[in-house]
């Protein structure tokens, strides 16, 4: 053979060669790399406040698809015994939204925090959702012994003489009403003063959410607090009883206002009724749990209680409501409705601030912000709420309970 020829040959070989091993390492590198799982990345959490152990607790998450096209759901598991996935989940369509249902059962006193796991075909970070509270024994129980009303304290003034009330409220809101001699203080600080530990003491705040004031009595208790409670109805219930306010306005309506967050917080809970006052009867606010109801608000005050005492009777029985939210299309007549429903002692009764227009503003600025907080989750690589071995759920203690 020619020499020429020969150094041909012997020049094709080596080509081949070097690329025969560089498709070698490419495959190598790419294995290596479909090998590594995708890093954890908690984009949801539902706190569900105080439950009692063994209860069955739902929820639904939404997964979320900001992208334009349909994505596939690769995996979807539960990162505690306590949590079950109740939903299937294939794939997500461009810019939907999946229902992604789970049941937690808390299993042992103390604080829990549940996950499910979510792998997305093309995303780099898994999705974590997260259910989390605080499991007691029997909260029924601890709410009979935990909660006083306004009535009680207001009929016996004498008994009520030596106690503190703290309220733990934002300081704006204590200055616009409060309980004559009540300490303000932010709630995480209670534990901290202790010359409260001898003393009765009822925590307080606007009325429309107690599970954190409950959660923390039990906290106080095992801290030697000996006489903790929560103030049933808040602060409204306590003026709507007859009890005495002082501040800057503490007629005001606006201490009876929630903003649409803090009712999206806790609107699945049962025990609310929401009351539309708005001109279409067919309007009504997307909860889990809390039913709708019309009503056309009477000058006539004592036709308006009357009413309102029947739509309360509707809604008897165990899981009767035990809070009022209402609800006019933009918010500007809730002081006139104050002053009609004024002696109405049958449930706490809350106003939405904003109104209904408010509340499906907030609803669309949520949704917004949800698309893009997942889209920066998934693509940040110094995410600071990554998973690392010693925080991911379901690896330690307190998944399902028991955490202190």
């Amino acid at each position: 053979m020619p020499i020429i020829c020969q150094r041909g040959v012997s020049r094709a070989a080596a080509y081949f060669s070097r690329v025969g091993a560089r498709l070698i390492l490419l495959a190598i590198s790419i294995t290596a790399r479909s090998a590594i799982p995708p890093t954890p990345t908690v984009v949801d959490r539902h706190d569900v406040g105080v439950a009692h152990v063994g209860q069955t607790l739902h929820h639904e998450f939404g997964v979320t698809n900001s992208s334009n096209r349909s994505v596939r759901i690769e995996g979807v598991r539960s990162l505690c015994d306590c949590l079950q996935v109740a939903s299937q989940l294939d794939r997500v369509g461009p810019g939907a939204v999946a229902k992604l249902a789970v049941v937690v059962v808390p299993q042992r006193p103390g604080a829990f925090d549940s996950g499910v796991q979510v792998e997305i075909a093309g995303e780099s970070s898994s999705r974590v959702f997260m259910v989390s509270g605080w499991a007691v024994e029997d909260v029924r129980a601890g709410v009979e012994n935990w909660q006083v009303s306004a009535e009680e304290l207001i009929s016996h003034p004498a008994e009520s003489r030596d106690v503190i009330f703290v309220d733990v409220r934002m300081p704006e809101q204590f200055r616009l009403g409060h309980i004559p001699g009540s300490l303000n203080m932010p709630l995480h600080t209670v534990k901290a003063r202790s010359f409260l530990r001898s003393n009765r003491v009822i925590l307080l705040n606007e009325g429309h959410d107690d599970r954190t004031l409950l959660g923390e009595c039990l906290n106080l208790q095992g801290l030697s607090f000996t006489n903790v409670q929560v103030l049933l109805g808040g602060l409204g219930q306590w003026r709507r009883s007859g009890g005495t306010l002082e501040g800057e306005h503490p007629t005001s309506a606006a201490l009876g206002e929630i903003s649409p967050r803090q009712f999206q917080q806790v609107s699945p809970d049962p025990g609310w009724l929401i009351v539309n006052l708005t001109d279409n009867e067919n309007e009504a606010l997307a909860t889990e749990a809390s039913a709708n109801l019309a009503l056309s608000i009477s000058a006539d005050p004592s036709r308006t209680q009357t009413d309102l005492q029947h739509l309360l009777s509707i809604r008897g029985g165990a899981r009767s409501p035990r809070r009022l939210l209402l609800v006019t299309s933009s918010g500007a007549d809730y002081s006139e409705v104050e002053h009609i429903l004024s002696g109405f002692h049958d449930a706490p009764v809350f106003y939405l601030s904003g109104g209904m227009d408010a509340f499906r503003d907030y609803e669309r600025r949520q949704a917004a912000t949800q698309n893009r907080h997942l889209v920066t989750q998934s693509n940040s690589e110094n995410s600071p709420t990554r998973f690392n071995s010693s925080s991911t759920p379901g690896m330690f203690s307190g998944c399902c309970g028991g955490k202190r």
